[in-house]
């Protein structure tokens, strides 16, 4: 009976031994996750029970975060999280988990503070080391296998000999991450001006690459947050150094290596200053964003050739990135097969010159000659990624061929290219549906749909709309960030991106029904996400974690700040609906953040919105009478930033429409600080009472000078 009592006891402590001895991720619904399901660390995913655990056991936690499409996760993964020496090391000391941080932004954004704190750089993979209570007291990216073992045997080391020191350094750590959550909280409320305005730009202007376009003269990413501000300026200023400087910027993107002539679609950023090399990976959020960009360059320069751009992006969209459901998936991956079996970054985009010569034949030359397939362009694998350095017009003029019959012969080759292409080995796609992403892509087919007038993009836009308020992922105010998300957390980014979709719907279609969506899920976001000084909002609500309860985030980064984007929001909604509190909070918010964006203007880029709204002149543009559609489709191809449109053929309540529908004639009524001014029938008429001339501008154009 002894016996039976050890062996029985032996069997239940092995077994339990085994059940929390083993990697946990086989099971989640996280492609990066999978991806890590066969190695032999003991993962777990992000939850109480791993945490819970570490402090049971007092053992040093392991966070690393990543997410599916990320080239450097994937060498990590395979030289270090493969290794059974590593494994060794992190099973026996350490309770180690991981992140999809396209699932958890919150977990992400948490523990990039500590990673920016300790070693000054953010990037992915993002691995943290903590104390059993979840305190980093270490943080790093990218290390190899070596670096990455010497790293966890010191830890452990001071934790076993050190213990009250590696405390007292986590606290340090953990002041210094407090210091970069500070809200501007007693910052004196900064006034609006046009100097402020100029001194923000002049402030970004030093970061301006005006030979090769963009910021900064190493890697570069797009940027279209700041381009677009930056587009907005220059209009409203009537700057010609920034229009030029905008167009180059815009031109030597679209040329580069970094969006993808053979099958569109942009990289997520370049590798060097001339856009020709990028990091391969394709990411949802920078191709929406940059077609609202090429829609707005549109309407303001009105050249075709960006026009021809957003397609491209819709195509490639549309192509390769949509789920059956209608909406998009998260990103495509930058690694794929070469022909040797072997995982190479980017190899699927380049070719070789034998693939060239053989599949082009008589097109080689000039095809060569257009897209710089040359020795000075070779890459370090012997292969060449295509990027062109002219316009259509010009090259086809060198060939003395029309500009119609070398796009004719362009396209006809670059689909016999992307047809051998689709043979290869493809990146993995992602098929992660994220909510706040397709939310910015339909802003980006709604921006398109305006400037193109193409009823295309308005279509896909309501069909994705639909969809998204659908059940799956939002019921009863209540987002689903993806569809893997627990029914508890809630995120800012979510509500603050629908609302303007919505919005950005109402302007383009007079569905009133949308427009009081957006302000009942604004009343929501207001009483769920409000810090508790009443101004800015919290970065995600979790009734069952509290990790990131309290964290604000203000920067502008790839993607607008949920707050930035909800003052914007705030502001809009006031002017449609008369809401005194909410242009009350957007000052607040805005007025706050000017010196921040004075001193880190590329990282607040979109509060410069905000900053434009309260400072120059806003218009509320109201159509209403029974060609009131008509009417607002003829405005809607026009670049106004600064106005609210709101319309309606028959009788409405809303604020700037009630007591103004005339059953015989249709009317624009242009209002401004609550002031209208005499209605008008006619477009033309229209423009006369927009006084877009900004006077007592503080300009100095010694900022513009080639770097």
């Amino acid at each position: 009976m002894v016996n039976l009592r050890c062996n029985f006891s032996f069997f239940f402590i092995f077994s339990s031994i085994l059940l929390f001895a083993q990697n946990k991720l086989a099971d989640q619904g996280s492609l990066y996750l999978q991806q890590h399901a066969n190695n032999p660390i003991h993962w777990n995913p992000w939850g109480e029970e791993a945490l819970e655990r570490a402090k049971i056991e007092q053992k040093l936690i392991i966070v690393s975060v990543g997410y599916s499409s990320c080239h450097w996760c994937h060498v990590m993964e395979e030289e270090t999280f493969q290794d059974n020496d590593v494994a060794i090391q992190m099973n026996s000391n350490f309770i180690s988990i991981k992140v999809d941080r396209e699932e958890r932004p919150d977990i992400d954004a948490h523990f990039m503070k500590a990673l920016k704190t300790i070693s000054g750089n953010v990037g992915w993979p993002m691995n943290i080391i903590t104390l059993p209570d979840g305190s980093p007291i270490w943080a790093g990216t990218y290390v190899d296998k070596t670096q990455w073992i010497s790293i966890l045997k010191q830890l452990q080391s001071f934790y076993k000999t050190r213990p009250s020191d590696l405390k007292d350094h986590a606290k340090k750590i953990e002041q210094g991450i407090s210091k970069t959550l500070i809200t501007p909280d007693f910052v004196k409320e900064s006034s609006f001006s046009n100097e402020s305005i100029a001194n923000i730009v002049s402030e970004i202007s030093q970061k301006m690459d005006m030979k090769h376009g963009g910021f900064g003269v190493g890697e570069k990413f797009m940027s279209p947050i700041v381009l677009q501000s930056l587009l907005r300026y220059a209009v409203e200023f009537d700057i010609k150094e920034i229009k030029e400087f905008l167009k180059k910027s815009l031109q030597n993107i679209s040329y580069g290596g970094v969006n993808d002539q053979i099958g569109g679609g942009f990289h997520r950023y370049s590798t060097d200053r001339k856009w020709k090399i990028p990091h391969y990976e394709k990411m949802l959020y920078d191709n929406v964003q940059m077609l609202s960009l090429y829609a707005n360059f549109y309407q303001v320069f009105k050249d075709e050739f960006y026009k021809e751009e957003a397609y491209k992006i819709l195509s490639f969209l549309n192509r390769e990135m949509k789920d059956p459901s209608l909406l998009f998936y998260s990103s495509i991956a930058a690694d794929s097969q070469d022909i040797n079996g072997l995982i190479n970054e980017g190899d699927f985009y380049t070719w070789s010159l034998q693939e060239l010569n053989k599949s082009l034949g008589k097109n080689f030359s000039w095809f060569s000659d257009y897209y710089n397939i040359s020795n000075d362009e070779i890459l370090d694998s012997n292969r060449f990624i295509p990027f062109k350095q002219t316009n259509d017009s010009i090259f086809a003029n060198k060939y003395n061929w029309s500009e119609d019959y070398f796009k004719k012969q362009k396209r006809i080759v670059n689909d016999k290219l992307y047809r051998l292409r689709e043979n290869r080995p493809a990146p993995v796609v992602d098929k992660k549906i994220i909510f706040s992403w397709n939310a910015i892509a339909i802003r980006g087919l709604l921006d398109s749909y305006k400037s193109f007038e193409d009823s295309v993009f308005l279509e896909q836009a309501d069909q994705m709309l639909n969809v998204l308020i659908s059940e799956n992922l939002y019921k009863n105010k209540r987002i689903k960030h993806t569809v893997n998300s627990s029914e508890s957390l809630l995120l800012l980014e979510d509500y603050v991106f629908l609302i303007d979709a919505l919005i950005g719907y109402y302007e383009v279609t007079a569905d009133e029904s949308k427009l009081f969506l957006a302000k009942e899920l604004t009343d929501f976001t207001l009483n769920t996400f409000s810090s508790e000084d009443g101004v800015y909002l919290k970065f995600s609500k979790d009734n069952n974690q509290s990790i990131t309860g309290s964290m604000i985030q203000l920067e502008d980064n790839l993607l607008p700040s949920a707050n930035s984007k909800m003052a914007e929001n705030l502001f809009k909604l006031n002017h449609f609906f008369g809401i005194p509190e909410f242009k009350l909070r957007a000052e607040k918010m805005t007025s706050l953040i000017q010196p921040m964006s004075f001193e880190e203007p590329l990282k607040h880029a979109n509060w410069l919105q905000s900053i434009y709204n309260f400072t120059l002149p806003f218009y509320e543009i109201a159509i209403t009478g029974p060609l009131a559609i008509d009417k607002m489709n003829l405005l809607l191809p026009f670049y106004i930033p600064n106005s609210v449109i709101s319309t309606s053929a028959s009788k409405s309540d809303l604020y700037l429409l009630k007591d103004r529908h005339d059953p015989i004639e249709t009317y624009y009524y242009v209002c401004e600080n609550n002031f209208c001014k005499i209605p008008v029938q006619n477009i033309d008429e229209l423009f006369s009472l927009l006084d877009t001339k900004v006077e007592d501008l503080i300009y100095n154009p010694k900022f513009f000078k080639e770097q």
